[in-house]
């Protein structure tokens, strides 16, 4: 087993251990300095590729497609994992509570990789967004990797560095957000199906595929940690917002084994201020994993510079009967 403390948070200069010449963190295959480290020489940031279907336009709205307002589809459709196949092969189970079918006093309930499928995207769309799968797969795996790391009481004191993009993970989460409301899988406490009784903004997951700024503070906010067991899997459910006049949509939160994070993609209803009251960091670049022997670092990439940027600190606590050799890490010194 292995638990979360209280974390620390603070903002600070950060000295990171690539040169420009190394191979790039990101495991690209190219050098530093000719793929992740920006032109200022100083601050990496992992590329996202375009998410949008390539020229020319079709001109098509597939019915059956989420993304059919523009007009820009094929007309096969595809049989989509809404929660993405390649986060499910890391995985193994996938975590959901909220499910029209589920008992309201049950939390989560662990679905198989084949269960969560549907056809919402056609294959023009699919192809588009597949990037951002990959993507936040690889952050799955470099946390799984830690955690497994750290649980071992062993004195191997190595720490490792990790580099990956905040921005892909935080569009991963809000394709998984409209991937299980357009499935019809979301749903509210009495059972009714979200996309029912809630409206979401499609206008915004627009803007967010093509890389226009989402509205002030709105984005992936990471949680305090729960304290106890880590669970080994990925938890999601829909964030909503209800009053006289509306029901929204307005986020997601997901548990990646040891963070938690909200991401907002509508503003209505949502307390930042109190956010950031109850530590909240909004899109944090630096996750620290420590335990008595050694420290990892995740470097989370986003649009900007580094200056006074949000630092993350996990204390965690080692299985007292675990003793193996640590497991080979890749990854910076």
């Amino acid at each position: 087993m292995i638990s979360t403390q209280p974390y620390d948070q603070n903002y600070e200069h950060v000295s990171l251990p690539w040169r420009p010449g190394s191979p790039c963190p990101c495991e690209s295959g190219k050098a530093y300095k000719e793929c992740c480290l920006q032109a200022d020489g100083v601050t990496p940031r992992v590329i996202l590729p375009t998410l949008v279907p390539e020229d020319p336009l079709t001109g098509y709205a597939n019915p059956g497609c989420y993304l059919k307002h523009t007009n820009n589809c094929s007309k096969r459709m595809s049989r989509e994992h809404y929660i993405s196949r390649c986060v499910l092969e890391v995985t193994k189970t996938f975590g959901l509570r909220g499910l029209p079918w589920q008992d309201p006093n049950e939390e989560v309930v662990d679905y198989g990789i084949e269960s969560l499928a549907a056809r919402i995207l056609c294959e023009r769309h699919n192809s588009a967004l597949s990037p951002l799968d990959a993507m936040a797969a690889r952050v799955y795996r470099i946390i799984m990797q830690i955690r497994d790391d750290l649980a071992n009481r062993t004195r191997y004191d190595r720490g490792r560095w990790f580099i990956a993009s905040g921005e892909a993970l935080e569009l991963w989460t809000l394709k998984t957000l409209y991937g299980i409301y357009f499935a019809k899988i979301a749903a509210t406490e009495s059972r009714q199906r979200l996309i029912e009784s809630h409206e979401i903004n499609l206008e915004l997951l627009d803007r967010a595929i093509q890389r226009d700024p989402l509205p002030e503070n709105c984005g992936m906010w990471v949680r305090p940690p729960t304290m106890g067991k880590i669970p080994s899997y990925v938890q999601v459910a829909p964030l909503t917002f209800a009053s006289v006049a509306e029901q929204r949509i307005v986020g997601i939160r997901a548990r990646v084994f040891l963070i938690e994070v909200d991401t907002i993609i509508d503003p209505v209803g949502v307390g930042f201020v109190d956010r950031a009251n109850k530590r909240h960091c909004f899109r944090p670049w630096l996750l620290k994993f420590s335990n008595n022997w050694r420290t990892h670092r995740l470097l989370l990439t986003w649009q900007g510079n580094m200056q006074n940027v949000g630092i993350l600190s996990y204390s965690l606590e080692a299985d007292p009967n675990s003793s193996t050799p640590a497991p080979p890490m890749e990854g910076a010194h």
